[in-house]
């Protein structure tokens, strides 16, 4: 080494930083040469069928393993999981895969598992009101029905009280909005009458503003009331498999529920036997402004 080479050496260790980065990205790179001791799909040292292997530094044949097997470089994962070296001694690295490794499905078979958190909302419809509580428009009225309940052929002109029994003072409190007044927002609760085929709800009226004039109609919005555990989550596992899915569900009684996908998990390959009781093979999971809504936890590996 000539002495302008060797000076400017030294003056190079004398800067600690760059001479210390210099010998941690050598030894760095030292390390990955020896990177498949550590991850490998092959075996550093195999004994089979009473012969020594090296399948990490050489190259051995699947025959070599395997009666009838091919010439080709043999897939050792894969043999060791279909029993090959079954009682015999392999020393395999801390991480068995490599970047080119395939997964075989059977590999996968025990993580292949959708887990649906499903939330059931209660259902909800739309009413406008005349004066005496007439309905004069209901939107979504008949997903408010019981169960084994038949919707009346004509709402429209009827009144409240022909299918829930009005509260005591409720006339009255809506009173200030028939009369164009500023309110609150108010909230009933309504209870079926004997024979009514609709179910308990809660009727809410928004907060209005001072109107001159007064008001022809109110709109109200009627939501189920749902009682017990009908509104607690429930968690169901689905394996995959066909068929598709079609339409909304209507066998949960009282309770509609709708579940979103997973993007990687089409609903359509779960199979009929995996969907829960009363439910049909060919239902629609899909969300809809009056059904239920839900989010899904996926475990995949």
């Amino acid at each position: 080494m000539d002495p302008i080479t060797r000076k400017r050496f030294r003056r190079f260790r004398q800067l600690k930083r760059g001479w210390w980065s210099l010998v941690v990205l050598v030894l760095l790179y030292l390390a990955t040469l020896g990177a498949e001791l550590f991850c490998n799909s092959r075996p550093l040292v195999l004994r089979h069928g009473g012969r020594w292997f090296f399948p990490a530094f050489f190259f051995y044949p699947e025959s070599s393993f395997v009666e009838g097997g091919s010439h080709q470089l043999a897939d050792y994962l894969s043999l060791d999981w279909h029993g090959a070296f079954d009682g015999d001694l392999a020393l395999w690295p801390i991480f068995r895969n490599d970047p080119y490794r395939i997964v075989p499905k059977e590999e996968l078979q025990e993580h292949l598992r959708e887990l649906v958190r499903v939330s059931i909302e209660p259902r909800v419809a739309s009413l406008t009101l005349s004066p005496g509580l007439v309905i004069s428009k209901a939107t979504s009225l008949e997903t408010l029905l019981a169960e084994g309940g038949k919707m009346p052929e004509e709402t429209r002109g009827r009144t409240l009280e022909d299918f829930w029994t009005i509260p005591e003072g409720m006339e009255e409190a809506l009173l200030p909005r028939w009369e164009g007044n500023a309110d609150e927002s108010r909230s009933f609760r309504l209870v079926p009458k004997e024979g009514s085929p609709f179910l308990e709800v809660n009727l809410s009226f928004a907060a209005t503003n001072a109107r001159s004039n007064g008001r022809r109609t109110l709109r109200a919005r009627a939501l189920e009331i749902q009682h017990g555990n009908a509104g607690k989550p429930e968690k169901w596992t689905f394996r995959p498999g066909p068929p598709s899915i079609r339409r909304t569900p209507r066998g949960l009684g009282s309770t509609r529920p709708s579940v979103t996908a997973d993007p990687t998990t089409s609903p359509s390959r779960w199979r009929a036997s995996d969907i829960p009781s009363g439910l049909s093979p060919d239902t629609s999971w899909g969300s809809t402004a009056r059904g239920a809504t839900s989010s899904q936890e996926s475990s995949t590996a």
